[in-house]
């Protein structure tokens, strides 16, 4: 089975494909500013995007990047979310 690294587990969707993805018996790692909402058969890896990470897992077969704006109405999104994407790739 696969090692799926999901960033930015929304509840509108990504926490249902994650836990979907565990019951067909993959490894799913989610990654949030904040793990509390997330369900246990997830892999919490509590972290922001707006900066390097350290200590992502070290195999990962896929990553979904599924960014969305807490509030699009007091600021611009597309910047922070092509930083964010970049942040990702530069972590470890």
């Amino acid at each position: 089975m696969a090692n799926i690294f999901d960033c930015r587990l929304r509840r509108c969707g990504g926490v249902y494909w994650g836990t979907e993805l565990t019951k067909q018996g993959h490894k799913v790692f989610g990654l949030r500013r904040n793990i509390d909402a997330l369900p246990e058969c997830i892999i919490p890896i509590e972290a922001n995007l707006a900066s390097t990470i350290n200590d992502l897992p070290k195999k990962v077969d896929y990553v979904f990047y599924m960014a969305s704006a807490v509030n699009s109405k007091t600021r611009p999104i597309t910047k922070p979310m092509s930083q964010d994407l970049k942040n990702l790739l530069k972590s470890e």
